[in-house]
């Protein structure tokens, strides 16, 4: 049986008891051949095809980011206070022999000092970026990919956060803005299609994650496309024959992460070349 596990920056697949492993230092007798992929440029071809004449929708994509119902931004007021403190105590003991007796002084001198320090802030409460309890890296590399191939699919991918920040209601906001709104009033004109795509953590899942993705139009709201799946690359667990000094052995090529950014890519292309197709 064999599974993936996430090592670092890969998903790698662990071979099990039956497939032997590659012994170290052993010069290879014969090179491994090129493993084998799925043929993107097929699944890509038909995707540009529909696309086009679909007049090449313009795509806002929402990264393991909910495009939720709110419709108004919580604000919550936050105060702390600190303080610090800080004393002493002097004393001094002062004796005086006189030919009338002795005489004794004592003095005690107490002092504190304290420092007070507050603040105040006013935070953003309700649904922000999720977490995909990934190594930063590690995200970085999958949602790049994954936009690689979509820009190599010729999508014209619009950014977010640009065209939020350079609306006009972001400009003219206020101490407490309306992020609801001015992401909306940002997307409408400049987006045609809102892709959304969550990702989750998934014990059943081989790469222990799974992926939900939405198309959405923007100007009717109509659901284009809708599926949940593990992104696991369809040509995953090929094998191939290394000669060692104890004969072949079988190896198994890992899954990375790019693997599986692409694996998402090409099943978003197909869905939507799939929809398109029926009108």
């Amino acid at each position: 049986m064999k599974r993936l596990m996430l090592v670092g920056a890969a998903f790698v697949l662990i071979a099990g008891p039956a497939d032997a492993q590659l012994r170290p230092n052993t010069p290879p007798v014969l090179q491994p051949p090129p493993q084998q992929r799925t043929d993107f440029n097929a699944i890509v071809d038909r995707f540009q095809s529909t696309y086009t004449a679909r007049n090449r929708p313009r795509m806002v994509v929402f990264w393991n980011r909910d495009f939720s119902d709110n419709v108004a931004t919580t604000y919550e007021d936050q105060s702390s206070s600190v303080t610090r403190s800080k004393g002493g105590e002097t004393e001094t003991n002062e004796t005086v022999n006189t030919q009338t007796g002795q005489s004794s002084l004592r003095e005690l001198d107490t002092a504190r000092e304290e420092q007070t320090q507050n603040r105040s802030r006013t935070v953003v409460v309700g649904p922000q970026q999720r977490s995909a309890n990934l190594n930063e890296t590690v995200e970085w590399r999958l949602e790049t990919a994954f936009t690689n191939l979509l820009l190599a699919g010729s999508v014209r991918l619009v950014d977010r956060a640009t065209i939020i920040r350079t609306s006009d209601g972001a400009i003219s906001s206020t101490a407490r803005p309306n992020l609801q709104a001015i992401e909306t009033s940002s997307i409408k004109g400049k987006a045609d299609l809102i892709l959304e795509v969550l990702m989750s953590r998934d014990a059943r899942s081989p790469t222990q994650f799974s992926y939900r993705v939405d198309v959405k139009s923007v100007d009717t709201g109509e659901i284009i496309s809708r599926f949940v799946t593990t992104a696991m690359p369809r040509d995953a667990g090929q094998s191939y024959y290394v000669a060692g000094q104890n004969g072949f052995t079988r190896q198994t090529a890992p899954v990375s992460v790019e693997d599986v950014a692409n694996e998402l890519a090409l099943e978003i292309m197909e869905r939507l070349t799939a929809a398109w197709q029926r009108g």
